[in-house]
């Protein structure tokens, strides 16, 4: 059988006992799922522990992503067209190849990135 997504109470939960600047897994696997935008509609309060993710070569385009804590996250050959990163922490990311085409930046914070080869950023 397939193994289905957390549901929004397991994720809020978990939340609850994450400590700072710690990667949430519940968030990282349900981030590459169709469900992320629809569970970030319904969890507008939440903001997404993902430090330290690794997102290379992913395509998260379209993807709601504001306000969440990407800090040290690997964006490598990621695809990210569109995808909203406003208010997002986004210190000491890697970005080697990905492509941004469209991503709204607007008031993240953005020290030390790495963009290296990134395109349409």
């Amino acid at each position: 059988s397939v193994p289905r997504p957390p549901t929004a109470t397991q994720i809020t939960a978990s939340i609850e006992f994450a400590g700072a600047n710690s990667l949430s897994p519940e968030h990282a696997k349900l981030l590459r799922t169709a469900d992320w935008n629809a569970w970030r509609s319904r969890n507008p309060n939440v903001t997404p522990d993902l430090t330290d993710a690794d997102m290379r070569q992913a395509d998260l385009s379209g993807k709601d992503l504001k306000r969440a804590d990407l800090s040290r996250a690997d964006f490598s050959g990621a695809t990210l067209a569109g995808t909203d990163f406003s208010r997002t922490t986004l210190e000491g990311t890697r970005w080697k190849g990905a492509s941004a085409a469209g991503a709204n930046f607007e008031h993240c914070k953005l020290d030390f990135l790495d963009f290296s080869g990134a395109r349409g950023i």
